[in-house]
């Protein structure tokens, strides 16, 4: 029926014998062993021209005579090489000059060939500064270049045009830096080129003249504390970091994984913003971020942002914050969004009782229209109702002998409402009940006036003292996508003035100066950390 022969045909189903190939592993082992044996002879050959080298050239009185020897092996001997010949190729080298150690990253000296092509990369200034920075800071307010001297020590030198530009440069980052450059004296160079010996010194101070100021961001949990808190401290270009809608500028403050991965603050972060004389915002100077130092050292005025948690389980560590920190002032967030919620009217009363200023940032202001922003501000005003009237008015108008704040969120003691009510805001120009005492601040000169206002504050009195003024609670709108309203709340911010020196003595003392510590560990007996809950630390 078929004409060929079934069990010859191969359909797939038994597998075909295996074939092996014998293969030769020594070829492989032995080629390399070749190439490593030719790698050792050419090593051992450089080591031998290097000494033979050395030993023609004779004793070298520092560590550049390898590179003395080596250059003079080259074709062209270094003794017949012309100063131009040697400026554009530096493998040539002048065995006749004394060499420097080698540079070290540590201490207080630093080697520059040329700097004359560094002025027009805005980077490699700041590098450069940041370099001379550390150098200043090894040395204790001093340090010492050499222009015109690579890092092996080697005296290169240049001429007079590149030597001049080169030293104007360091005078200028020494002066950026508050430092003072002096030359010191002129170093032979190779092929009859000079380089140059500065000394650095950065100028005594005359003693901290920067006002220091402590304000807590308070507000329930998602009202943007911590994206404001990053906003206003950090930036570039002048220019701060804008949110991206997604939380992008939270992550510069937060201090902990969980935080990070929540997206709620659980602990006290601590940022600092400084203002220059004339109202600056440093925070935003320069290419990258300034550090703390940087700021702190060419500030007129420094504020201290304590950002808190704002959710209900964090309640203990944000009262934490409120009290054991002494803040000056509170900027009590409101999410435009989501309104005056519990834990909003808990931290107003909170600010309330401890007579600290306080002023109202509503956040998210690109989210809403116009009319949701207006019925939100009456919303605010009245729930400042009962604190712009006489405290003693609304002290007598409610049964229990306490103010309330409304929508039963918070309790106020009978001390709190007769006078501590008093030092939580500024003098308003209209009556008790209008509405300028929760002003919506519009212009920059309204903000200056009432900071300024907002800054005198009353001495402390007790209990059923007759002195009285109306108070103000400051409202701001910003948005940190859009970075609407940040020039207001900065202008507000520069112009606050500490609180008055009664305030500070009555709870602090006139001789103790007290520091919040947040964290404290100790060893145990098996010589593991533990941790210990912080608590408020007095020094005198």
């Amino acid at each position: 029926m078929f004409d060929f022969d079934l069990p010859e045909l191969d359909l797939g189903s038994r597998r075909r014998q295996a074939e092996w190939v014998s293969v030769d592993s020594s070829r492989p082992c032995q080629k390399l062993q070749k190439q490593r044996r030719r790698h050792r002879q050419r090593e051992k050959k450089a080591a031998q021209a290097a000494a033979t080298a050395a030993a023609v050239a004779g004793q070298q009185p520092n560590s550049c005579a390898a590179a003395a020897a080596a250059a003079a092996a080259q074709p062209l001997s270094a003794a017949t090489v012309t100063p131009a010949q040697a400026k554009h190729n530096k493998k040539f080298r002048d065995s006749s000059v004394v060499c420097l150690s080698t540079e070290i990253e540590n201490g207080n000296v630093e080697y520059k060939y040329c700097l004359s092509g560094c002025i027009s990369n805005p980077n490699r200034r700041h590098q450069l500064v940041t370099q001379m920075k550390y150098r200043l800071s090894e040395g204790g307010g001093e340090c010492f270049y050499y222009i015109g001297v690579e890092d092996d020590g080697y005296p290169r030198g240049l001429d007079s045009k590149e030597l001049s530009a080169s030293s104007g440069i360091i005078a200028s980052m020494a002066a950026s830096l508050a430092a003072t450059a002096r030359l010191v004296e002129y170093v032979r160079g190779g092929f009859g080129r000079r380089a140059a010996l500065v000394h650095i010194k950065a100028n005594a101070e005359e003693g901290m003249s920067a006002t220091d100021l402590r304000v807590a961001v308070a507000g329930s949990m998602d009202s943007g504390k911590s994206t404001l808190v990053a906003v206003l401290t950090h930036g570039s270009d002048g220019r701060p970091l804008l949110d991206n809608c997604r939380g992008s500028a939270r992550m510069a403050v937060f201090r902990h994984k969980h935080e990070i991965e929540s997206g709620r603050t659980s602990s006290i972060s601590q940022q600092v913003l400084g203002y220059d004389a004339e109202g600056r915002v440093l925070n935003y100077v320069g290419v990258s971020p300034p550090t703390p130092a940087d700021i702190t050292a060419a500030a007129s005025r420094m504020l201290t942002f304590i950002d808190m948690g704002g959710h209900e389980k964090y309640l203990k560590t944000t009262l934490y914050g409120m009290t054991c920190t002494l803040p000056d002032y509170v900027l009590l967030c409101i999410d435009a969004l989501c309104g005056v919620t519990r834990i909003t009217r808990e931290h107003l009363a909170v600010a309330v009782a401890l007579e600290v200023p306080t002023a109202l940032v509503i956040t998210k202001a690109d989210a809403v229209d116009a009319r949701q922003l207006q019925s939100l501000l009456q919303q605010l005003r009245q729930l400042m109702a009962p604190l712009l009237g006489n405290p003693r008015q609304q002290q007598h108008a409610l049964p229990t002998g306490q103010a309330s704040l409304p929508g039963g969120g918070g309790t106020l003691p009978p001390e709190a409402a007769a006078a501590g009510l008093a030092g939580t805001g500024a003098p308003g120009p209209a009556a008790a009940d209008g509405p300028d005492g929760v002003p919506l601040i519009l212009t920059e000169p309204h903000a200056v006036r009432l900071a300024d206002g907002l800054s005198e504050l009353h001495s402390c009195t007790a209990a059923g003292a007759a002195s009285f003024r109306q108070v103000t609670f400051p409202v701001f709108t910003v948005s940190c996508v859009t970075g609407a309203g940040l020039s207001l709340l900065h202008a507000f911010l520069s112009r606050l003035q500490p609180v008055s020196t009664n305030r500070s003595s009555r709870q602090c003392g006139a001789a103790t100066v007290r520091t919040a510590v947040d964290n404290a560990a100790g060893s145990s007996a098996d010589g593991t950390a533990a941790a210990e809950p912080p608590m408020p630390a007095a020094a005198s």
